[in-house]
């Protein structure tokens, strides 16, 4: 093996050895027996898997997990989906219901819930309006007091929701006469908006 296919393999070693929160990687290659080790790397394509494994470790390790970050994820997932269709008992392809979008957005980001509007209101953290933060959820009822549609607080008094037949994802005022009269609570499936919440 060549000498700069050496040099590029202990760098690569010695910098996640010195990396305290590459505490993962380092267990993964402290698996491998030092002679197989050797073995591998005498091929082109090993080196090459070797450097696949160590992005996908390392980002892995680094990402941002945060609560803010994954706010702002929740909200970018469903302003990408603006404009798309209506479509009642949706999910994605044809287009998104009111709680079908929700559940579906939330999903691209490994939280689980409820399929349907009110049990998702039912199952979230109760928090104030006041309190509500971007990726929080909006609810609403449209005719009586049961809950019956619900979108994705975006900040600003805005929310983002799929809202009936014929109309297409979009951004909403809360301020709106229509959606004013109807709101009746917000909820949080993310744990740092739960301070001051109840279920």
């Amino acid at each position: 093996m060549s000498g700069q296919h050496n040099y590029l393999i202990h760098f690569v070693y010695t910098y996640i050895v010195y990396n305290i929160y590459a505490y993962k990687i380092v267990f993964y290659l402290s698996l491998i027996h030092v002679s197989f080790y050797h073995e591998i790397m005498k091929k082109p394509e090993a080196i090459c898997i070797f450097m696949i494994f160590f992005i996908l470790a390392y980002s892995s390790v680094f990402s941002d997990n945060s609560p803010e970050s994954l706010r702002k994820g929740i909200v970018e997932t469903a302003k990408s989906y603006l404009g798309t269709k209506y479509h009642y008992g949706g999910l994605g392809k044809k287009g998104f219901d009111c709680s079908g979008f929700v559940h579906h957005v939330y999903l691209q980001h490994d939280i689980p819930i409820p399929r349907m509007s009110h049990n998702q209101f039912r199952k979230g953290t109760k928090i104030e309006i006041e309190n509500a933060r971007p990726g929080d959820l909006v609810f609403f009822s449209i005719r009586g007091n049961q809950i019956s549609h619900v979108g994705i607080y975006l900040g600003d008094n805005e929310f983002i929701h799929s809202p009936s037949r014929g109309k297409e994802v979009q951004v909403t005022s809360l301020d709106n006469s229509y959606w004013k009269k109807r709101f009746r609570g917000a909820a949080t499936y993310i744990k740092d908006s739960t301070k001051d919440g109840k279920n």
